[in-house]
């Protein structure tokens, strides 16, 4: 029963991070649209936080997949 309530509570803890960082993001495209006048750079910084975002976790996925099952991509070859 230890066992399972400290996953769990890792898992919490972990998703407790995620959710932090997605509000950290939204409320800078938010400051950014504040500080910004022109609607151009508001797209392009918005694509640009996307793009990297999204590069971010990509990378932070395959870490963690590669860290929790070492041989499930040499499997596959």
């Amino acid at each position: 029963m230890k066992i399972t309530s400290k996953k769990s509570f890792l898992k919490l803890y972990k998703s407790f991070y995620i959710l932090i960082t997605y509000v950290i993001i939204v409320q800078c495209i938010y400051l950014c649209n504040k500080l910004i006048s022109t609607f151009q750079i508001k797209i392009r910084i918005i694509s640009f936080l996307s793009f990297w975002f999204t590069k971010c976790m990509i990378i932070w996925c395959h870490i963690k997949c590669l860290c929790t099952n070492p041989g499930f991509l040499n499997e596959t070859c």
